[in-house]
């Protein structure tokens, strides 16, 4: 990460940081300010109480922080511009991304790193642990012949007790659904093609033994292959929309292989 880090702080030009107070972003700017003085970029919404970790940081490290204010349902307003420069229907959050970005670009800073993508690779995000809990469910054989037992002696209850396998709902939509049925979402969403992805994402760790261990593997390496264009989508758009360069350290090739050859046990918590 180190080299990543290093390799994206080339630059003719000023750079900064979009800086949310989070892990992943922290940890870029304590490798970045050993190499170079970056100012960091913040959003703060009027609509929640305020955060001091961003400024408590930013002392400590002697760096310049800009805060830009804002209300969220003011933001409800942008969407349908950033609908129109992402030509798809994307993250929300481009909206304040979007807006950080022309502040930085009145600066004078033509590109940013920006912590994303962090949690997707290293599994920080919850639905990769509600799959991993869900999935090591589906597994345990005791609990599948009491879901069994509760479906045969309530058969008329039209909720039913679900005993599906959690890959046939977590790969059909993000963010992750447990009420959605397999094939409609695949004909429908996905022209019939991701079973073959899951199909290859399965394969890629045929190597691995545990079942559980392999299924979890293959749910992460798929969003890093299927769901992470999106973001992709977001940062180069969102951030060539104000004319500023987004860098992404997190996908660098060797810290993605380092991430999905990283047993899940020091991946999620």
């Amino acid at each position: 990460l180190t080299d990543s880090v290093e390799q994206h702080l080339i630059s003719d030009a000023p750079l900064g940081c979009l800086y949310s107070g989070g892990v992943d972003s922290s940890v870029l700017v304590q490798i970045a300010v050993k190499q170079k003085r970056i100012r960091l970029y913040h959003f703060e919404s009027e609509d929640l109480d305020l955060l001091n970790y961003p400024r408590f940081f930013a002392s400590q490290n002697g760096l310049d922080l800009a805060i830009i204010k804002g209300n969220d349902k003011d933001y409800i307003f942008h969407l349908p511009r950033m609908i129109y420069y992402y030509e798809t229907i994307n993250k929300e959050e481009g909206t304040v991304l979007s807006h950080l970005c022309k502040f930085a670009r009145k600066d004078g800073f033509k590109a940013l790193l920006t912590g994303d993508c962090g949690e997707e690779i290293f599994g920080g995000q919850p639905h990769h642990l509600s799959f991993m809990i869900e999935n090591s469910l589906y597994n345990s054989k005791i609990l599948k012949k009491l879901i069994k037992g509760l479906n045969y002696l309530f058969p008329y209850n039209i909720t039913r007790y679900r005993d599906e396998h959690p890959l046939g709902t977590y790969y059909s939509i993000f963010p992750p659904g447990n009420h959605f049925n397999e094939v409609p979402h695949n004909c429908l969403y996905h022209n019939g093609e991701r079973l073959e992805d899951w199909q290859d994402c399965l394969e890629a760790y045929s190597f691995v033994e545990d079942k559980c261990e392999r299924e979890l593997l293959a749910y992460m390496l798929d969003e890093i292959s299927y769901r992470m264009q999106r973001m992709m989508i977001r940062t180069d758009r969102l951030g060539m929309k104000e004319s500023v360069e987004l860098r992404i350290p997190f996908l660098h090739p060797d810290v993605v292989r380092l991430a999905i050859n990283t047993p899940t046990k020091w991946r999620i918590k």
